[in-house]
């Protein structure tokens, strides 16, 4: 006879990391892209300059000023030179690795 086999629609099969799911987004001060999106819907902040006021994020090496903007745009955080090097972890704009 037949063998029917049922896939599981409910739960998914791949699931994100919890850390890509909520990136820190400023190094420096440890704030989450939550917390971005948290001065954003509460503290109606939408400018870096209101999101840095709200959150620190952004006030000490401003190397994640791109990240935030991004987050700020309703992209993903993790761009281009703006993303971490694999290997060191450090901005890949400020990255010593290559």
């Amino acid at each position: 006879m037949y063998e029917v086999k049922f896939v599981n629609l409910v739960e998914p099969v791949i699931q994100a990391p919890e850390a890509e799911s909520d990136p820190v987004i400023c190094a420096c001060m440890g704030v989450k892209a939550s917390t971005i999106k948290m001065a954003m819907e509460v503290g109606n902040a939408s400018t870096l300059d209101e999101v840095n006021e709200l959150t620190q994020a952004g006030t000490a090496c401003r190397a994640c000023s791109c990240r935030i903007e991004r987050v700020l745009a309703g992209f993903p955080a993790q761009c281009g030179p703006c993303s971490l090097c694999p290997a060191c972890g450090v901005i890949s704009k400020l990255c010593q690795c290559a």
